[in-house]
């Protein structure tokens, strides 16, 4: 059965595992091997070009890659260009360092 048209994959859908989330974690974990000039910085914009995925949905599954259920990233933000009119850039700089204390208090909230 097809949906969204006839460019749909249940890979897409992350029918195997791979999330929108993850693609975009991993991008911005081995963008300072690619880009080394840049330290790992992208803005919206390039992730969507490397992902096809919207910007509006890349700012959505950062949000979400700093929360305990899906890693705890620290995303760091900074604006590029001109204060008000430049764009802004993102990075992965690690984890959290309360990342095993929180795993272990969501890990017991649901018994």
């Amino acid at each position: 059965m097809m949906k969204f048209g006839p460019t749909y994959s249940a890979y897409q859908d992350g029918a195997h595992g791979i999330t929108q989330a993850n693609v975009i974690r991993d991008v911005l974990l081995s963008a300072e091997e690619c880009r080394p000039r840049d330290g790992g910085w992208m803005t919206l914009r390039e992730l969507g070009d490397l992902t096809t995925y919207g910007e509006a949905s890349i700012s959505a599954q950062l949000r979400h890659l700093r929360k305990p259920q899906f890693g705890a990233y620290v995303i760091e933000k900074r604006r590029r260009g001109t204060p008000g009119r430049g764009v802004w850039e993102y990075r992965i700089a690690g984890r959290s360092a309360s990342v095993a204390s929180t795993r272990a208090a969501f890990a017991g909230a649901g018994a």
